[in-house]
């Protein structure tokens, strides 16, 4: 069968599950099926809409990707180079989750203030620390939760004015 989205061009398409449990039709946004058919590789930002992460229409696929770190597997998320396309990097405004984060060399991430994100397995960062960028303002900070030991990153820090403030890098082992 072919695909609702490239076959009737837009709808909205029910949920009709194959004898095998695959979903068939899911609509534009939502046909995993015909998308795998189709060779659309999940998971995949395009940037094609806007910045904002939960924005299904910035997914090769047209399903945000989430993560599962207590029930079970979720799906991956890669962040290619789009500045020759859209020029749309991810700016995270929400609570986004994912199973495993790649970022491409030339790529980036941008956690906004009141953003979070957690990735429960790995996280490759391939752009060192202009690849992940976790902001901060007066309101508050980014939050970036994750195990992967080693990951380059930028880390900005408000600091409010008119007073002292004494600031330290987090060290181990130091010695003479």
């Amino acid at each position: 069968p072919g695909s609702p989205c490239l076959d009737a061009g837009t709808g909205d398409y029910t949920y009709e599950p194959e004898d095998n449990g695959d979903v068939r039709n899911q609509g534009c946004y939502g046909n995993t099926y015909q998308a795998t058919k189709l060779g659309v590789v999940s998971g995949y930002w395009t940037g094609a809409i806007s910045t904002e992460w939960d924005n299904i229409g910035n997914w090769s696929d047209g399903i945000v990707p989430t993560g599962s770190c207590v029930s079970g597997p979720g799906s991956d998320a890669t962040i290619p180079d789009v500045s020759g396309d859209s020029g749309n990097f991810p700016y995270i405004t929400c609570v986004a989750e994912v199973e495993n984060l790649t970022i491409d060399a030339n790529a980036y991430i941008e956690i906004a203030p009141d953003g979070a994100l957690t990735v429960c397995n790995l996280l490759t960062n391939n752009n060192s620390f202009a690849g992940i960028v976790i902001k901060s303002d007066a309101n508050g900070d980014g939050s970036l939760i994750h195990n992967t030991v080693g990951v380059p990153g930028t880390v900005e820090k408000y600091i409010p004015g008119v007073r002292y403030h004494y600031l330290s890098s987090p060290i181990t082992a130091a010695t003479d």
